[in-house]
C-alpha cells in the first residue's frame, strides 16, 4: 500500500503513498531519475526524441545526434544517412552510402558489385521487393522479387512456392 500509482496519494487505512528508494516524485508520478528520460537527473528535464538519461545527464540514443543544436526536439538527426554518416555533417560522396564496417562503425562505402544504390541504400534489386528490377519499384502483395521481376509464386511454373523452384511434372 505504499505505492499507489500517484505521489502523495492517500492508499488504504488513510496511509500517504511514497515512492521507493532511488525515486522522485515528478508531476504526480514516481520516476528514477537517472534513466527517465523524460526526468533525468531532475524532475521535467526532458531529454526530447531519440535519447537516453545517463549519469551525467542526457545524451543521444546510438546512432542519432542532434545536427540542429535545438534541445527541444533532441537528437533529431539519424546517423546512417548519406548526409550524416557517423555524425553530424559527415556527408558521403557521390557513388557512396552509408553503412556499418565490421567495428560496428557508421562509415561510407561504396555498394557491392551485385548492389544498386537506391537513395540511401544498397539494395539487391533481383530480390528487393521494394527495389524488384530497380529503384523504387516495389512488387504487391502476393508477388515476390524474382530475378529482378514480380513474380506470383502461388502460380508461376519456374517459380513454385518460391523463387527459383520448379514445380514438379
Amino acid at each position: 500500500a505504499s505505492n499507489c500509482g500517484w505521489c502523495a496519494s492517500i492508499c488504504y487505512f488513510g496511509h500517504a503513498c511514497v515512492c521507493a528508494a532511488g525515486e522522485d516524485c515528478c508531476g504526480g508520478h514516481c520516476s528514477d531519475t537517472t534513466t527517465d528520460v523524460q526526468n533525468c537527473l531532475g524532475c521535467g528535464n526532458d531529454c526530447g526524441a531519440n535519447s537516453v538519461c545517463t549519469p551525467t545527464g542526457c545524451a543521444c540514443a546510438p546512432d542519432f545526434g542532434d545536427c540542429n543544436s535545438y534541445a527541444p526536439d533532441g537528437c533529431e538527426a539519424y546517423l546512417l544517412t548519406r548526409s550524416n554518416c557517423g555524425a553530424c555533417g559527415a556527408a558521403c560522396a557521390s557513388g557512396f552510402v552509408c553503412g556499418r564496417n565490421l567495428a560496428e562503425e557508421n562509415v561510407c562505402m561504396e555498394c557491392l558489385s551485385i548492389h544498386t544504390q537506391c537513395g540511401e541504400y544498397c539494395v539487391n534489386t533481383r530480390q528487393d521487393p521494394l527495389h524488384c528490377g530497380g529503384c523504387d519499384r516495389p512488387c504487391l502483395a502476393p508477388n515476390s522479387c524474382c530475378a529482378g521481376r514480380c513474380i506470383d509464386t502461388s502460380n508461376d511454373e519456374s517459380n513454385c512456392g518460391g523463387c527459383g523452384r520448379p514445380c514438379p511434372s
